[in-house]
């Protein structure tokens, strides 16, 4: 056998080992090096999405607190409003009951016409200050309240007026005297207003979950 050709037989098998071998270990390298590299990218994507939902955390529960604030403050504006809506309520009733008391009324046999119309007057006049003061504290209160209730509330001075209105009525047909068949107009008028107040009243308790 020619030792010369052996020789770069073997050589031949040598080379083609090594560069099979390299191909593998550059292949490898670069597989690796890919393998890094995704890595890194997912972790990256990872991090970013962590990030994002930290933020959105963070706007989320300072949206609640700014939404729990608002309903506090809220709440506390309506409490106040519907406590001086409530004692206006109470003064503005029995001003409008007074206008023709429905009930049992002392007479006074020495009270002059004259002093009888002063007293009629004198009720009217209480009458309109008790109803104009109700107006005001719905109308300026109004915001602070449910439609729902402000409609109540309108409708109860809408009812007062009524009376107010007829109880005029009454006192100029009579010339200045109220007859029985007006005091049985009034007494209807009030039966209304009490009813209409007493809805307003179960309305507040069952929002406020004092009553069913």
């Amino acid at each position: 056998m020619n030792y010369s050709l052996a020789f770069y037989l073997l050589l031949s098998a040598i080379g083609g080992f090594l560069a099979g071998y390299f191909r593998s270990y550059l292949g490898k390298k670069a597989e690796n090096l890919a393998t890094k590299e995704d890595i890194e990218g997912i972790t990256r994507i990872v991090e970013g999405v962590k990030s994002d939902l930290a933020t959105n955390q963070e706007l989320i529960r300072w949206e609640l607190g700014k939404r729990a604030t608002i309903h506090r403050l809220a709440a506390e504006k309506e409490f106040e409003a519907l406590s001086e809506i409530g004692k206006c309520l109470f003064e503005l009733q029995q001003a409008t009951e007074e206008l023709r008391p429905t009930g049992l009324q002392r007479i006074d046999p020495s009270e002059s016409a004259e002093d009888k119309l002063e007293k009629y007057r004198a009720r009217h006049r209480r009458w309109a200050e008790n109803h104009d003061a109700f107006v005001a504290a719905v109308q300026q209160k109004k915001l602070f309240m449910p439609s729902s209730l402000y409609r109540q509330f309108f409708n109860i001075g809408r009812l007062s007026f009524n009376e107010a209105i007829d109880f005029e009525t009454a006192l100029a047909y009579g010339k200045g005297k109220l007859s029985p068949n007006s005091y049985e107009q009034a007494r209807k008028n009030i039966g209304e207003l009490a009813e209409a107040i007493e809805a307003a009243i179960t309305s507040l308790r069952q929002r406020y979950g004092i009553e069913e």
